[in-house]
């Protein structure tokens, strides 16, 4: 029998991320590349599974997974039930141009759904 993951829209409370999620070394590398990832958390806040939903770089979508892979999250709960659970995680990184790059920072979005 597969394990059933609940949706954001079911859940109460959507799993948290433990540490921030910094985009900013992704953002130099990969500049105005666009992702979107199905994460699969388990009810103890570890990530069963990484899938790619949709990307504008091969190459960012596999370093976002393996960086992604290390997060633990605060899980998500129905009540105050710890359950598995799916978070859709968008990622939209800027163009970086001479002119326009962001002084200390990068102004990448990070969208959990």
């Amino acid at each position: 029998m597969q394990p059933i993951y609940r949706t954001a829209a079911e859940l109460h409370l959507k799993p948290i991320p433990l540490t921030p999620i910094d985009l900013a070394e992704f953002a130099r590398i990969y500049p105005g590349a666009r992702a979107r990832f199905s994460v699969l958390i388990d009810e103890k806040g570890k990530i069963d599974a990484i899938n790619v939903r949709e990307g504008s770089h091969p190459a960012l979508a596999e370093a976002f997974r393996s960086f992604l892979g290390k997060a633990r999250f605060v899980p998500g709960r129905i009540a105050a039930q710890p359950v598995k659970s799916e978070l859709m995680i968008e990622i939209a990184l800027p163009e970086l141009r001479p002119s326009t790059a962001p002084q200390g920072g990068s102004t990448a979005t990070l969208r959990l759904q």
